[in-house]
C-alpha cells in the first residue's frame, strides 16, 4: 500500500492497518513542497512506525540514531547512560538503533519491562502527535517483519 496523504490521512491509514492485522512497516516522508512559485516549509522529515498483527509496536522519526531522544527519556526515569557505555556495534545489527538500545538495557536489568514499556508508550504518542496533523507527503507500507522481539504493543483505535 502507497499513495500521499492528500488522498487518505494517516488516521485511515492506521486503521487500515490495524483492521488488516498486518505486519509490516510504515513510512511517511514530508518534504517542501511548491505553492505559486515559492517553497513552503511546514515539517520537513520521515518517520517509521512497526506493526505486529495490526498493533502498533514502535515509532520512530529520522533521529533515532542518534539516541538522543532515548537518552531524554531514560533521563526522566533517573538513568544515565553515556553514549560509550552502549555497544553501538551490536547495535549496527537492528536498523532501528534506538529499539535495540532499549532491548540492551533491559538484557542488563538496568530498565524494568515496566519502564522500558512507558518509554515506547511516551516515544509512540510523540511521533503520533508529530505526523497526524500531515496533509501533505507520501507513505509506503511494506508487508513483512517488523521489530524483533517486540517490546510491547498499542492498539491504533484511541488515536
Amino acid at each position: 500500500m502507497q499513495g500521499t496523504l492528500n488522498e487518505i490521512d494517516l488516521r485511515s491509514i492506521l486503521r487500515l492497518i490495524e483492521l488488516g492485522q498486518r505486519t509490516g512497516q510504515l513510512f511517511v516522508e514530508v518534504y517542501p513542497h511548491q505553492s505559486c512559485g515559492r517553497v513552503l516549509l511546514d515539517k520537513v522529515g520521515y518517520w517509521f512506525f512497526f506493526f505486529v498483527d495490526g498493533k502498533l509496536v514502535y515509532a520512530a522519526d529520522q533521529d533515532c540514531g542518534n539516541l538522543r531522544r532515548l537518552q531524554d527519556y531514560l533521563r526522566h526515569h533517573d538513568i544515565a547512560i553515556p553514549l560509550g557505555e552502549i555497544e553501538l556495534e551490536s547495535l549496527a545489527l537492528n536498523h532501528i538503533p534506538e529499539y535495540a538500545c532499549l532491548w540492551q538495557l533491559l538484557s542488563k536489568n538496568i530498565l524494568t519491562p515496566a519502564q522500558a514499556h512507558r518509554i515506547v508508550l511516551g516515544m509512540v504518542q510523540e511521533v503520533l502527535f508529530d505526523v497526524l496533523s500531515l496533509r501533505q507527503g507520501n507513505f509506503v507500507f511494506a508487508l513483512g517483519s517488523a521489530l524483533e522481539p517486540p517490546l510491547t504493543s498499542f492498539a491504533i483505535t484511541p488515536y
